[in-house]
């Protein structure tokens, strides 16, 4: 018996060990978001990642465990998923796949193919051309991936194995367009501080003012005689820990050196227009950031009357103060260009706002997505330059002065017929004002029974058609499949030219 006895304590020793092994996957089980996130991933299994991202968060017992796992191995210079980060050198991190195929972009094996350059280019310059038809400048600013400035930080294994970016095809292809490429100016600024830090893919604060300073030279070309845009100088750059957006997805837990510049003169406050309309006085270091977005801002100790339309991502919130001090009223919006049913119309965007310059900022890894409407403004450019002569329109406001006849409704069980006298037998363009309750199709079909599907967003759009040569004066809009609410309140058609 006493041998028994001097054998059971490295059984209970195993035991508890295999207990703990399997303790955090027991919890899990059990837990209540599980059934959650196994319902999605059945529903649909490319969620997995994200969804398992959202059960650790959830779930104490394996987060702690996961970071634990992360956080070790990260020090020990490897990663835990390559897919969310990939280490490089002096633990500096990058992110992985999941993110827009970042890192495929990093090594220049996702690229463009001929088409895709050609069709990127084609809405951006047929974009700027509608709007320079209206007198206002634009502006496609890339915030630079952090491997475009920190070459060197890159995985030692990637040396020699780099091909060509994404951002480079296009700038060689289409010089004309109006990129700004901030990439030099970034890598210059390291002299000074870092521009960029380890755990993070986003510009440090000292690294959004160096993009800034040269984002708003091109501001002071693009609008000549305006007054300066506010540029403060850096006095010195001190340095916080910030800003680790690897510990919510890998659950990385390290410090993230942050610089910081110190400025010579203080953002001056600026008034924060709420949705009801009235304002509230904001501090001008406050930042706007991706989730606070749509905002509209105005500032009087901007010295001007300028409106500037802002269409960005995560890489302007750093930029969000200088610009919020630079504008006597700045819209900024969300792109989406990464998400495209969310993609807003810009076309009413602009109606509505009546801005003097137009800005995106992009993040250079959304070269991935593409952009979602090169026809849209093909069409739009095209309408500009028809006829004006025999134009017909109809608006839901003044239907007594209407040439073009609206019967039925717009609905999701209905279609609405328009008709109108046509100006010869060519091809006619048709422009719609339309309201949205949520992003969605709009299917035009001509007199002669073609189709076309035109992309819709939530709230304000602005719609062109064009309607094949021979197809008579009529046409039947409804609404396409799993689409909202829709609700037109204007149409004009032009012969084209």
């Amino acid at each position: 018996m006493k041998l028994r006895y001097q054998n059971l304590g490295p059984r209970v020793a195993v035991v508890a060990f295999m207990l703990a092994l399997v303790a955090p996957g027991i919890a899990v089980a059990l837990s209540g978001p599980v059934r959650a996130t196994v319902a999605a991933v059945i529903q649909d299994p490319s969620t997995w990642p994200a969804q398992s991202n959202r059960l650790r968060a959830a779930t104490p017992l394996w987060n702690n465990a996961v970071s634990g796992y992360s956080t070790m191995l990260y020090r020990l210079g490897t990663s835990s998923n390559d897919g969310f980060g990939v280490i490089g050198r002096d633990r500096w991190m990058f992110l992985g796949d999941i993110q827009n195929a970042n890192f495929a972009q990093a090594l220049g094996r996702r690229t463009y193919t001929k088409e895709e350059i050609d069709l990127w280019a084609l809405q951006v310059g047929q974009e700027q051309q509608w709007l320079e038809t209206r007198g206002i400048p634009m502006l496609f600013v890339v915030g630079p991936a952090k491997w475009e400035v920190y070459k060197d930080k890159m995985p030692r294994w990637s040396d020699g194995q780099i091909g060509e970016h994404i951002f480079d095809q296009v700038l060689d292809a289409h010089p004309e367009l109006p990129l700004v490429d901030l990439r030099q100016t970034l890598v210059d600024g390291r002299s000074t501080a870092d521009t960029y830090s380890a755990l993070n893919s986003h510009w440090t604060d000292y690294g959004a003012l160096v993009g800034w300073t040269e984002i708003a030279k091109r501001l002071q070309e693009a609008l000549p005689g305006s007054p300066p845009m506010f540029v403060p100088k850096a006095t010195g750059v001190h340095t916080i820990d910030t800003g680790n957006e690897f510990e919510s997805t890998m659950g990385i837990r390290a410090p993230n050196p942050w610089t910081v510049p110190d400025l010579d003169e203080p953002l001056p406050s600026y008034e924060t227009v709420q949705q009801d309309g009235t304002t509230s006085t904001t501090s001008g270091t406050q930042v706007t950031s991706l989730l606070d977005l749509p905002r509209t801002t105005k500032n009087p100790a901007a010295g001007n009357h300028l409106t500037a339309l802002v269409l960005r991502d995560s890489m302007g919130d750093a930029i969000s103060p200088y610009l919020q001090a630079s504008f006597g009223t700045l819209v900024q919006v969300r792109h989406n260009i990464d998400d495209p049913a969310q993609t807003p119309n810009v076309q009413a965007l602009v109606d509505l706002v009546h801005p003097d310059v137009v800005v995106y900022e992009m993040a250079e890894r959304h070269f991935n997505s593409g952009l979602v409407d090169p026809g849209a403004w093909l069409t739009a450019n095209r309408y500009d330059q028809a006829s004006t002569e025999g134009e017909s329109s109809w608006v839901e406001a003044e239907p007594a002065a209407a040439t073009i006849d609206v019967r039925g409704s717009l609905s999701l069980t209905s279609s609405a017929a328009l008709s109108w006298t046509p100006t010869g037998e060519g091809e006619q363009l048709l422009r719609l004002s339309l309201l949205a309750d949520a992003p969605g199709q709009l299917v035009v079909t001509a007199g002669d029974g073609t189709s076309q599907v035109l992309r819709v967003a939530r709230d304000s759009n602005v719609l062109f058609a064009a309607l094949p040569a021979g197809s008579g004066g009529t046409a039947t809009l409804s609404i396409g499949a799993g689409s909202g609410g829709m609700h037109l309140t204007s149409a004009t058609v032009r012969a084209a030219q």
